[in-house]
């Protein structure tokens, strides 16, 4: 009898959280949600960058072309490493787009086309609104170390995210440090001049 009590009581959690998810009541704590563009959003959104006063933009931050990310590195070494073909890092191609009222965007494609064969960007991927885009704000106190904050679809509930990141005197590669001894490079690539100029209302 004692067993079965046992047992009934080590049940009792497991029933809650069953009994959670069929009504649904953990998505009362989800932070963030899918909006009509299919991008994940903060439900009350609370960016810490987001207008905030005396930023002063870097010089040599280019707002006419975009960034791509070129490489990651963790303890030294690339990584994932380039011939990790089950890698998703390695399926994706990053960019970023700044603009000079403290936006940025974040666009990340599929690094192949429908036919398999390398995909490049095209004008239509910077439109804001696409599913693919994350739109984000940057801030910075000196004109040299820059933050970076985005809203993210972290820990299952949705989480902002800053980072830092610096430029090179030319302002053609944007180096992003940690502790932990992580780094990621993004360098600059032209943007056709005739290219759409998309609005950016966030």
């Amino acid at each position: 009898m004692r067993t079965i009590k046992i047992i009934f009581i080590a049940l009792i959690p497991l029933l809650i959280i069953s009994s959670c998810n069929l009504l649904g009541i953990n998505g009362l704590f989800e932070k963030g949600y899918r909006n009509d563009n299919g991008q994940y959003v903060p439900k009350n959104p609370n960016f810490k960058l987001k207008d905030k006063p005396n930023n002063v933009i870097p010089s040599n931050l280019d707002f006419v072309n975009i960034y791509r990310l070129h490489q990651r590195y963790y303890q030294g070494k690339i990584h994932p490493s380039p011939d990790d073909k089950n890698s998703r890092l390695n399926s994706l191609i990053n960019y970023k787009k700044f603009y000079s009222n403290g936006r940025c965007l974040n666009v990340v494609i599929s690094a192949k086309d429908e036919l398999g064969n390398p995909n490049q960007l095209k004008e239509s991927n910077l439109d804001p609104n696409n599913t693919y885009c994350s739109k984000e704000y940057y801030h910075s106190k000196d004109g040299k170390e820059v933050y970076n904050e985005r809203f993210v679809y972290g820990e299952g509930y949705g989480m902002y995210i800053i980072t830092s990141f610096v430029l090179n005197k030319t302002g053609d590669t944007l180096t992003i440090a940690d502790k932990k001894g992580s780094k990621t490079i993004y360098v600059k690539e032209k943007l056709p001049i005739n290219w759409k100029k998309y609005k950016v209302d966030w």
